[in-house]
């Protein structure tokens, strides 16, 4: 059910689970075609527009003081 898209409270309800930890313990596994998905949203996150990574570490600099 957490694959095809459901709440974990609706999940954990249903399977009455008294903690919602318990169900995504047991029942949130990383599916294949997840994962593929998840790291194709990163990469597109991570990348400008031009394809190059952007530079840096992205975080600013931080300007010395006088």
């Amino acid at each position: 059910m957490l694959a095809s898209g459901e709440a974990l409270p609706t999940v954990a309800d249903l399977l009455r689970h008294a903690r919602r930890s318990t169900t995504a313990d047991m029942y949130a596994h990383s599916f294949s075609s997840e994962r593929r998905r998840a790291n194709k949203r990163l990469a597109t996150r991570l990348l400008e527009r031009d394809g190059r990574p952007k530079e840096g570490n992205g975080r600013q600099k931080k300007r010395a003081r006088c």
